[in-house]
């Protein structure tokens, strides 16, 4: 993920690293009763606390090995999520 999150970042695309979501239960703590697994930040900030600097995105993958990667929102991506039920 470290890999990934530098490429995104080398685009000029700021990152931020989630929590990690394995069997529909969340890394956060909360395990299966999270209402947004594998989808929220590690950091206090949240995605304001998205960058492009390799040293702070190497501190995070350092800190949290198995984070997932999001790329913020910054006027040259668009984000579409879709959640499919019961399909």
């Amino acid at each position: 993920m470290l890999k990934a999150a530098l490429a995104y970042s080398a685009l000029g695309l700021p990152v931020v690293p989630i929590h990690a979501a394995a069997g529909g239960k969340c890394s956060c703590g909360e395990g299966s009763a999270c209402k947004s697994p594998g989808k929220h930040p590690l950091t206090a900030h949240g995605f304001r606390d998205a960058t492009c600097d390799p040293t702070v995105i190497r501190g995070w993958f350092t800190e949290w090995p198995d984070a997932n990667v999001a790329v913020a929102p910054n006027g040259r991506v668009v984000v579409v999520d879709v959640d499919r039920h019961g399909t």
